[in-house]
This record gives C-alpha cells, sequence and structure tokens, in this order.
C-alpha cells in the first residue's frame, strides 16, 4: 500500500503533462489553421482581382489553338458557321472534313510509306450544352446527303414492284426447299441409316448452293432504298445499312441518345464500330450471316457533356480503342460575326454530291482506290509523328496517350478529306504537303481536346464538379458567410458522397475555370475558398 501512495504524485505528473501536451497540440493545431485561414482569406482577393469564373463548358474552347480556314474552302465554312449559328470556325473545319470522309464512303485510303496504308473514315462528335443549337448546325451539314439520297431514290411504282417480287421469291423457295425435302425423303424409304445421312447431307448443300443462289438474283433484282447516312438504329439494322450500301454507311445526328445508345447500349456492337474505322473484315455469325470485306462507318454526332463523359471517361471503352478514335470537339462560346453564305453560295452541297456521284454503290464488292503521298508531304507527317511521340505525350496524362498516338494517323485522314475537296477525281492526284499541313493543323487544334475528354481532371470530372457547384451556390445560407468561408473538401465529400480521388478532380477542374482557389496542403482534408463573384457569375449563368 504505501508503495502505491508514494506512486501517486508521478502519476498526476504523468497526467497533467500528457493535458498539457494536448492543449498545446490543440492550440498549435486552432493557430496553423487560424494562420491557413488568413493566408487564404489574402489570396482570395487577390486571386478574385486577378481573375473571373467562367463557364465549365467553355474551358476546351479557351484551350483551342487559332486554326485559320484555308481559302480553297473558305465558302464552305463560312457557309456552315454562319453568323446565325455562332458556331466556332475550328468546328466548322472539323465538321466539313469529316462530312467529306462520309462523302468519300470509304472508297480510298492513303499509302503514306511501306507498312502504312491509312484508311479514311473520321469519326468526330461535337460536344455542348444545351442550346448551342446543335441541331441547326446537323441540318445544313445533312441536306446534301439526304438530296443525294432522294435523287436515288426508286418511284413509289418500283418499290411496289420490289416489294412484290421478293415476297413471291421467298414464297417460293420455301416451297422448293419444302417438296425438295419431302421427295429425297421418300427417295431414301427403307435405305441403309448412313446411306440416308450421306444423301441428305448432299442434298442439303444442294439445297443451300440453290437457295443462295436465288436470295441473291432476288437481292440484286430488288435492292433497298440507297441510304447515303442514317440517324437511328437498332444495331441489326446498322449491319444491314452498311451491308446494302457497298459497304459503308454515314451516321449524322445532332440527338446525344444516338451516340449513348451507339456506344453505351448493352446491345451496341462495338466491333462493328471500331471496325468501320480501321476497315478491317467483319463477320456476323448466325443464321443470317453477314460478311464485310472492308466495312466503313464514319460518323458526326452531336453529345451533351454528362452523356460525353459517360463515354470519355468509361475505361472499358478506351482500353478497347474506341473512344480514342472518335474525334471530341467542344463547342466553345463563339460570337465573331461571320460573312452568311446561306443565300449566294451552295459550295458546299455541290462538293458532297460530286463525291457522293463518284464514289457512292450498293456494289456488295466496290472499286477501292489508293492515293499515294508526295515525299515532302510523307516527311511532315513523319515530323508531326515524332513531334507528338517525344515532345507532347511526355507533358500529357496518362489517359490521353492511346488518343495521341493515332493522331498522326487522323492528321493523314483529314489531309485525305482536304485533298477531296479540292480535286475533280480525288483518287488521280497525290496529297501534296499544303494538304497534308492543313491535316496535321487540324488534328493538331483537336489535342486539348482530347486532353480534356480523357483527363480525369477534365470531362469524367465535370459532372461532378457542377454537383459540387449546384450544392454550395444554389443553398440558402447567408452569402457573405460562404465567401468568408474556408471549405474543407471532406465536408462536400460527405454531403454528396464523393471518393477523395472524384471530389479532388472536380475541384482541379473548378479551379482551372477561377470559380475556386484550391489548397492541397498533401492532407487527407485540403481546403478551398470561393471566388469573390461566384454568386453573380452562377446566378447569370442560370
Amino acid at each position: 500500500m504505501s508503495t502505491g501512495r508514494k506512486a501517486l504524485p508521478w502519476l498526476q505528473e504523468i497526467t497533467m503533462a500528457n493535458h498539457a501536451y494536448e492543449e498545446l497540440e490543440r492550440f498549435q493545431s486552432n493557430k496553423d489553421n487560424f494562420e491557413l485561414q488568413n493566408y487564404l482569406k489574402d489570396c482570395q482577393y487577390e486571386f478574385s482581382a486577378k481573375c473571373h469564373p467562367f463557364s465549365l463548358s467553355s474551358l476546351p474552347g479557351r484551350l483551342s489553338h487559332n486554326l485559320s480556314i484555308p481559302n480553297e474552302i473558305y465558302s464552305c465554312v463560312t457557309y456552315i458557321s454562319h453568323s446565325d449559328l455562332h458556331v466556332p470556325p475550328d468546328a466548322a473545319v472539323t465538321a466539313l472534313l469529316t462530312c467529306a470522309s462520309i462523302a468519300l464512303r470509304g472508297a480510298v485510303s492513303v499509302f503514306v510509306r511501306e507498312g502504312w496504308v491509312e484508311p479514311s473514315p473520321i469519326m468526330s462528335v461535337m460536344i455542348g450544352d444545351s442550346g448551342v443549337r446543335k441541331s441547326g448546325f446537323f441540318s445544313i451539314l445533312y441536306k446534301p446527303f439526304e438530296c443525294f439520297e432522294k435523287s436515288k431514290a426508286p418511284s413509289e411504282r418500283e418499290l411496289m414492284m420490289a416489294n412484290e417480287i421478293r415476297r413471291i421469291s421467298n414464297k417460293h423457295l420455301s416451297c422448293f426447299e419444302g417438296k425438295i425435302t419431302r421427295n429425297t425423303v421418300k427417295e431414301l424409304v427403307g435405305e441403309n441409316p448412313m446411306y440416308i445421312v450421306d444423301k441428305m447431307l448432299e442434298s442439303s448443300k444442294e439445297l443451300a448452293l440453290q437457295s443462295a443462289e436465288l436470295r441473291e438474283k432476288t437481292a440484286e433484282m430488288c435492292r433497298p432504298a440507297p441510304k447515303v447516312v442514317i440517324d437511328s438504329g437498332t444495331p441489326v439494322a446498322l449491319l444491314e445499312c452498311v451491308r446494302d450500301n457497298g459497304g459503308c454507311i454515314g451516321v449524322v445526328s445532332p440527338e446525344p441518345s444516338v451516340f449513348r445508345d451507339l456506344v453505351l447500349s448493352p446491345n451496341a456492337n462495338l466491333d462493328i464500330i471500331l471496325r468501320g474505322y480501321t476497315q478491317e473484315p467483319y463477320t456476323r455469325l448466325g443464321r443470317d450471316q453477314i460478311h464485310l470485306k472492308q466495312p466503313a462507318l464514319p460518323m458526326l454526332l452531336a453529345s451533351q457533356y454528362s452523356v460525353a463523359a459517360e463515354v470519355y471517361g468509361n475505361k472499358h471503352l478506351n482500353d478497347i480503342g474506341l473512344t480514342p478514335r472518335i474525334s471530341p470537339f467542344f463547342l466553345h462560346e463563339h460570337h465573331e460575326r461571320v460573312p452568311s453564305m446561306f443565300k449566294s453560295i451552295k459550295l458546299y452541297d455541290a462538293v458532297m454530291i460530286r463525291l457522293l456521284s463518284m464514289y457512292y454503290t450498293q456494289n456488295s464488292s466496290p472499286q477501292r482506290y489508293v492515293i499515294n503521298v508526295e515525299a515532302d508531304a510523307s516527311k511532315l507527317i513523319q515530323d508531326f509523328e515524332e513531334e507528338i511521340k517525344f515532345d507532347i505525350i511526355p507533358d500529357m496524362h496518362g489517359s490521353v496517350t492511346a488518343s495521341l498516338k493515332k493522331m498522326h494517323g487522323l492528321a493523314v485522314r483529314f489531309a485525305c478529306a482536304f485533298h477531296a475537296l479540292l480535286h475533280d477525281i480525288p483518287h488521280e492526284a497525290s496529297i501534296n504537303a499544303y494538304e497534308m499541313s492543313i491535316g496535321i493543323s487540324v488534328a493538331r487544334n483537336l489535342i486539348n481536346h482530347f486532353q480534356f475528354a480523357h483527363d480525369p481532371r477534365g470531362l469524367p470530372a465535370y459532372p461532378i464538379a457542377k454537383q459540387i457547384l449546384d450544392n454550395i451556390l444554389s443553398r440558402r445560407e447567408d452569402k457573405r458567410h460562404k465567401i468568408g468561408q474556408v471549405w474543407d473538401v471532406e465536408n462536400i465529400r460527405s454531403r454528396l458522397g464523393l471518393s477523395a480521388v472524384a471530389a479532388t478532380n472536380a475541384l482541379k477542374l473548378l479551379e482551372a475555370c477561377n470559380w475556386i482557389l484550391f489548397h492541397d496542403d498533401g492532407s487527407k482534408n485540403p481546403k478551398f475558398v470561393l471566388h469573390l463573384d461566384s454568386f453573380e457569375r452562377y446566378s447569370q449563368e442560370r
């Protein structure tokens, strides 16, 4: 007992020392927090004086390079991006060349050098929020394709005759198959079982050959109405359109749902999209087997940010190489008045119809052409390939690498499309250095668009960044309290149920658009402050 009483003062001293240490830690923490808050508030005033918050959707436009419009297509570009639509000229150039690739129908490819033959299909998606008038933009682009289809469409009488021939042919084929089968069975009654099997197989082969021949002749006599582009359809309908129109169908639609269904639907046929870009052979097995030797699937689609974020943030689509093949263009605000050519010139329509007249066919084995590249043009694309590899890829986020590795091929495709616009018979002339330089310029202009689309702090973070902004700025607390508050990331995460990585990426995007000043001190709970004008800017956007 005496030992315990003597030890008590020591325990009291240890307890008091622990309390003092905890008190010192609390004081130091409060002091650090106080100093950090004062520091962040000083930074907040300086930050707010230097810059102003801008819309999240306009960030890619601020990253775009100034793409000069080639004189040869200036009339076409101004026709597409006339002043009523406020479409950025670089968006119009990208869309124009994509439409030229649709008109080429995958019939041409480019021989760059030994071991490198580049197909011509281009896949592009124009991304913008509601209200940027994507439908009006696309209606101009769609018009010559629609006119060409109407000029080639069969008359109502021809359609009725074709449908009747197809109906009668199917009926006769069914009767013929049934009759042959019955006659074969009657002849084999009482025969050896193995002999019966062999004869039935032999009869089936003969019947299959005759049926295939009849179906082929019927198909030649009763071709479906020509289609150059479609704006919707099931995966099966898409395949049938490619088969029935010379191995190519363009997809042109301003509706984001088409883009979503094409690549995100559970029934989406991703294989035909991949092969429609590379033009590698495609076969669908089954009762109605479809074999396509060199399918082409050029496309010009539109999307809202939310849909595009789902697509480009999808790891599987990136891993299989689908999203690196679809060039994103973010439609930024453009208020410069472009002279309208809408009434005075129809050059765009004429050029597209000229190319379609040359390359459209419903032949299942269409003529293919190869365009050569002049030596100085080949040197240009080689230099661009090395620039991408050694100068651009090392400075980019790893998620963009797959897209950048295809950028020199995309430049060749744009050069081919530009070449087709300039020549009466594109496949009889070689691509020169000037045409290749235009293709490289258009591809280079898309580098930052690809970066924003794939970077985790870009488009994939867009929906969460918008959610954070709405959550903070639409609540009813006193505005002055929120403006002066130093926000904890942990507080935002718990409010919205976000992971640490998702919250940090979204806040980095908000900082890039000047909505917040983010302070990452390496702790588990970084801080940020709002821009002093954030409420006014937010109310203007709404």
